[in-house]
């Protein structure tokens, strides 16, 4: 197996958490302004193939286009709330910062790091330790969780990803 395989997994832990967020807040997305809630769930779709991408099937293409994927989901993000989106219920006004959002991006953030460590480690050869890497990974799933937890849990408190 090519290098790296617990660095995928982890970026994998980091972009299905913002997926699962994603997937949280369109409910009230598409009431609120249809095209933005098929937007999370269209993100949130992308992130979970590239998540299983990532794992199942590595190659450069699927890693650099994980990270360029989650940059591009970013930099919506940042316009979104400093300029506002032009395509929007209120156009040129800036979105509040709310806590899924918030934490969606953070993880958004660490998943292109850890995309793009995969990405360099992806052709070195080196053997596979399964208790190395789920002993390697386990604080990974736990924060990954937490953050996404936390994130859901806020989603009925604030009216904001």
């Amino acid at each position: 197996m090519a290098g790296g395989p617990g660095v995928r997994a982890a970026a994998a832990m980091f972009l299905l958490g913002p997926a699962a967020i994603h997937f949280a807040v369109a409910p009230e997305h598409l009431r609120v302004y249809f095209p933005y809630g098929l937007f999370f769930i269209l993100i949130g779709l992308l992130q979970v193939a590239i998540a299983s991408a990532v794992v199942l099937r590595p190659s450069p293409r699927i890693l650099l286009g994980g990270a360029t994927g989650s940059l591009l989901v970013i930099a919506i993000w940042l316009v979104s709330r400093t300029a506002g989106l032009a395509i929007s219920p209120t156009p040129g006004i800036p979105e509040p910062i709310g806590l899924p959002d918030l934490l969606a991006t953070l993880m958004e953030w660490v998943s292109v790091v850890l995309l793009l460590v995969a990405d360099a480690r992806l052709d070195r050869r080196r053997p596979f330790h399964a208790i190395r890497t789920t002993i390697g990974l386990t604080p990974v799933a736990a924060i990954s969780l937490l953050l996404t937890v936390a994130a859901i849990g806020a989603v009925g408190a604030t009216a904001g990803h």
